[in-house]
């Protein structure tokens, strides 16, 4: 084969898979619309305050996540960010009784769930004069008893979200009124 017919083979080649690299993305429209299901988690997730304070919002903040038992792990005040975690036991009786059963009756070794890190994040920003905007989100990492992670979840039960922001709102009305 002359190089001219390999140079045109290879040429038609590239230019076959430039064309059929170039179609359609299989990735939908909606890929990156917010879905109703996001604009609902961000409504429980975020509360607006009628005070411009960043700072004292972010402290009040830090101060209830410490009074929920976290241990705060980060604080950033010029990003209105605060991180903190606390570890819980983990292990369910179900998952007990069914390693117990599987060793009993099959002669085999289970894991079971042990640990887990509750995480909470908070966001403290501006929403115009005078006000502030809160978001907190709350996971959760659980461990086996083999020390791999077995789940990784967002919390997103409703009323863990109210009762923060219930305290949230006691907190920083009995610091303005110094109480």
């Amino acid at each position: 084969m002359s190089e001219k017919v390999i140079r045109y083979s290879l040429s038609a080649l590239l230019a076959f898979a430039i064309w059929t690299g170039c179609g359609s993305s299989s990735l939908p429209k909606s890929a990156f619309s917010m879905q109703n299901r996001t604009l609902e988690e961000r409504q429980i997730q975020i509360r607006t305050f009628d005070s411009g304070d960043l700072e004292e919002i972010l402290i009040a903040s830090a101060q209830l996540l410490q009074d929920l038992g976290f241990t705060l792990e980060e604080a950033e005040e010029d990003l209105g960010l605060v991180t903190g975690g606390k570890h819980r036991d983990a292990t369910h009786t179900g998952q007990q009784i069914g390693q117990i059963a599987a060793a009993v009756f099959l002669g085999v070794r289970t894991s079971t769930d042990t640990d887990q890190v509750i995480r909470a994040s908070i966001v403290v920003s501006p929403a115009g004069e005078d006000r502030c905007q809160v978001r907190a989100t709350f996971q959760r990492v659980i461990w086996n008893d083999l020390g791999n992670v077995t789940q990784r979840e967002w919390i997103k039960d409703p009323e863990i979200y109210q009762e923060f922001f219930s305290a949230l709102s006691k907190s920083i009305f009995l610091e303005a009124h110094e109480i």
